[in-house]
């Protein structure tokens, strides 16, 4: 998980929010079958995409090649349906980590959100394997299943990868030019819209220091 920083709210929700929020309570309340989901306008699917760089705000993975985003309430609209559409409230997740999330909502033992929260201060990565460094880390990795073995197997893959690079720098006999290509590679691996970019950044950080390649 990687802190997201939030961008500006589309229009259509300046202009909407308050409306679609009251909207959809009262479908809610009034037991309607289908409360309308206004969340999914294109521009805010769009401006989410855009924010997390088309990652889930929880596992950092790329999947719409596999799969459909899903609009994720950071507080679940079943437990708060006024805040159905507040710009805060939403973010893009992978189906995996939004069905694992679910509804839960407990104000004494809250997920990591990664939008208030350093995110990287409190979860960190041991290889693929995601570790807590607090109780509410801890709670979010079991919650969201973070360490399921597909999430290990993609994350092991990119550092494989990030391996591979280290190596090549290690053995391209001072040729500088090589070495800026591949450390630029590196630091492309570590950006915030990159695939699992928490876990490699903890990985370079241990495994680059080890071999004497130093800060990126």
């Amino acid at each position: 998980m990687i802190s997201i920083v939030l961008s500006p709210e589309p229009q259509i929700l300046v202009d909407n929010s308050v409306k679609w929020g009251k909207e959809y309570a009262d479908a809610l309340q009034n037991r309607r079958s289908n409360p309308p989901e206004r969340y999914r306008e294109t521009e805010i699917k769009d401006a989410l995409k855009a924010e997390t760089s088309r990652k889930c705000a929880y596992c950092e993975s790329i999947f719409e090649h596999v799969a459909y985003s899903h609009i994720e309430h950071i507080l679940p609209k079943k437990k708060k349906p006024y805040l159905v559409c507040v710009w805060s409230n939403l973010t893009l997740a992978c189906p995996v980590c939004n069905s694992n999330k679910g509804t839960y909502y407990n104000p004494s033992a809250p997920l990591l959100n990664p939008y208030v929260d350093d995110a990287e201060e409190e979860l960190t990565f041991f290889g693929p394997m995601a570790i807590e460094r607090s109780a509410r880390a801890k709670l979010t990795i079991v919650k969201l299943k973070l360490n399921r073995p597909e999430l290990l197997l993609k994350r092991h893959d990119k550092i494989r990868e990030v391996l591979r690079i280290m190596d090549l720098i290690l053995s391209s006999g001072g040729n500088q030019a090589l070495i800026n290509a591949l450390l630029e590679e590196l630091r492309e691996s570590i950006k915030c819209d990159a695939e699992f970019a928490s876990c490699v950044r903890c990985f370079i950080d241990l495994e680059g220091s080890t071999k004497g390649i130093g800060p990126l």
